[in-house]
């Protein structure tokens, strides 16, 4: 029975540990090994002796005939010395193209996209936003100019999401193309609406007919006016009575300035609107 077993073990045991085991070799450039060292039953034993030849003479003798270690099991590599220098792919890649005689692709230069058309919500925005004003100003004249933009840009939208797909279809078929922006240089029109006082005089005359009071502070040397109602009501400024209780003595008009903005030849940017107050 003993010598069976020992059969046993030799024949089939003895085997499939060296299989299993971790083994040190020394192979050449093509992978061919040069010469194989201990096997090892455990990866800490393994890597711990490897660790040892590759900074002892083993592994200066290896580099000095140009060859290398491997620490392997099963087949698989797990430790190699010398490591090879990793290498970008990217760079790779082009010195291989160039070596080739096949140029590199080259980056897409900015704003060299062709005409795009305008979206049909922009595009209908703009066609009725004259009406939505002309509209909003007349129900609700005592609005800021922030309130008033914020109002008219919600009416439009809401609009927007009434129509019905066809008709938004509509609107988007029709949406002007717009040609690409000339990066060089380019002047910006900026509109903006100022409301003026029709006769400063005549409402004054109101005003105090009605009970207002001036009421006038200083800070810092400078004399601020602030206007009292018979109700307690504060206004800052004549403009803003104006718009909410006098709206006879109000003018709406559009002032337009073009910025340019350097360049040999002059574009055209999207116009800018810019609502402000005159107090």
């Amino acid at each position: 029975e003993g010598k069976n077993s020992n059969l046993i073990f030799e024949l089939f045991v003895n085997p499939v540990r060296k299989a299993m085991a971790f083994l040190i070799l020394e192979k050449e450039a093509d992978g061919s090994v040069v010469k194989e060292y201990e096997s090892y039953d455990s990866l800490l034993d393994a890597r711990k002796a490897f660790g040892q030849m590759r900074h002892g003479s083993v592994g200066k003798g290896v580099v000095d005939k140009h060859n290398y270690l491997e620490l392997a099991a099963s087949g698989v590599t797990k430790m190699v010395y010398p490591e090879a220098k990793k290498t970008k792919s990217s760079k790779s890649s082009k010195k291989k193209k160039e070596n080739e005689g096949e140029a590199p692709p080259k980056k897409k230069a900015k704003g060299s996209e062709g005409p795009k058309r305008m979206s049909g919500y922009i595009y209908y925005s703009n066609s009725k936003r004259p009406q939505v004003k002309e509209r909003l100003l007349k129900e609700q004249p005592e609005l800021s100019s922030k309130d008033f933009n914020q109002e008219v840009m919600k009416i439009l939208a809401a609009d927007w999401k009434k129509l019905s797909p066809s008709e938004q279809q509509h609107y988007k078929d029709i949406a002007p193309i717009q040609q690409p922006k000339d990066k060089t240089t380019s002047t910006t029109t900026t509109k903006k609406r100022r409301d003026t006082i029709v006769d400063k005089v005549a409402l004054q005359n109101k005003m105090e007919a009605d009970g207002f009071k001036t009421i006038e502070t200083e800070n810092e040397g400078k004399v601020s006016k602030t206007y009292e109602s018979q109700t307690g009501k504060i206004y800052t400024s004549l403009i803003e009575i104006a718009r909410t209780l006098y709206p006879d003595h109000v003018k709406t008009g559009v002032l337009e300035q073009e910025i340019e903005k350097g360049g040999d030849q002059l574009g055209k940017d999207p116009i800018q609107v810019q609502e402000i107050e005159e107090n």
